[in-house]
């Protein structure tokens, strides 16, 4: 087994274990640190997955950018060159499950690197870097090869390692908004 499989399975294991109150716990501080950075109160639109467990819950993130006004934007999947777009996403945009993921449906438009100015990067191990370990695929690392704006993920400390590895296409992180 490769080292990163092995990780992501680690990891994963973690996280499934962690009780609903220490989810929650957790949970908050990453919300409230990401709410008071300057990357968030600058943002005028964000882009974010609809996350699944046992990631951190990213609902709480979108109904907090509508409440403040700002655009947001949910991946959709590109299927020749395995890549990624951005859409906007409302309270009535239809989604569709891929590959275990919420995405806008194939009609929703979508909109240029340049008008994102955050992007929330999921993942599951991160160095202090600010390199990790997604899901596989690499969609991301495509994605933020020539993008220009802020990136930041939301990570639960369970999902911190030193044996996390960047490769020659790995995106790093710009900041890492880790739990208390």
């Amino acid at each position: 087994m490769s080292l990163k499989k092995q990780l992501r399975q680690e990891v994963l294991a973690h996280l499934s274990a962690l009780s609903q109150t220490q989810r929650s716990e957790k949970q908050a501080s990453l919300y409230k640190q990401l709410f008071d950075s300057l990357e968030w109160q600058q943002a005028k639109t964000i882009a974010v997955t609809i996350s699944k467990q046992p990631e951190c819950e990213t609902r709480p993130v979108i109904e907090q950018a509508w409440k403040e006004g700002k655009g947001v934007f949910i991946p959709r999947t590109v299927t020749n060159g395995r890549l990624m777009e951005f859409c906007s996403y409302t309270h009535k945009t239809d989604t569709r499950d891929v590959y275990g993921l919420q995405e806008p449906l194939l009609e929703a438009i979508s909109t240029s690197k340049d008008s994102i100015d955050l992007i929330l990067v999921p993942g599951v191990v991160y160095h202090q870097n600010g390199y990790r370990i997604g899901f596989g695929g690499g969609y991301y690392d495509r994605y933020l090869a020539d993008y220009r704006g802020k990136t930041v993920s939301l990570v639960f400390e369970e999902q911190l390692s030193d044996k996390v590895v960047a490769e020659r296409y790995d995106i790093a992180v710009q900041r890492l908004i880790i739990s208390n």
